[in-house]
């Protein structure tokens, strides 16, 4: 069936049916923290916001895909962990996530501009 999940053996390389090749390491995030967002931009940059460790992290940063290079963003208004983001133009929108550590919410909307990386391709 068309766009079904597949079960994939235990020890298989594949990925929706296409081997992964050539995977290699492409920069450390700056920020070490787990429960954090990526999504990707129009102007070739991975952003990565918001965490938790024994805190939550209002960190923003940026990968250049094509220099394998992070930079620091502008900290996002209120931290949090376990977020969504999406990116619609040049701006990341980030939403919902708990502002402490472990199982809390929010509905927090925030949105960064990230224009000044560089134009939408």
């Amino acid at each position: 069936m068309e766009g079904a999940l597949r079960r994939v053996p235990k020890r298989s390389a594949a990925w929706n049916g296409a081997k992964i090749v050539g995977l290699r390491h492409r920069g450390t995030l700056p920020t070490k923290r787990g429960g954090l967002a990526a999504t990707a931009t129009c102007n070739g940059q991975i952003v990565a916001v918001g965490g938790e460790a024994d805190h939550t992290f209002p960190e923003a940063e940026a990968f250049d895909v094509a220099s394998g290079v992070w930079r620091a963003l502008p900290d996002t208004p209120t931290a949090r962990h376990g977020l969504g983001v999406v990116t619609i133009g040049s701006n990341v929108y980030v939403t919902h996530g708990g502002r402490t550590p472990g199982m809390s919410s929010s509905a927090v909307n925030e949105m960064l501009d990230v224009s000044s990386l560089g134009a939408c391709r």
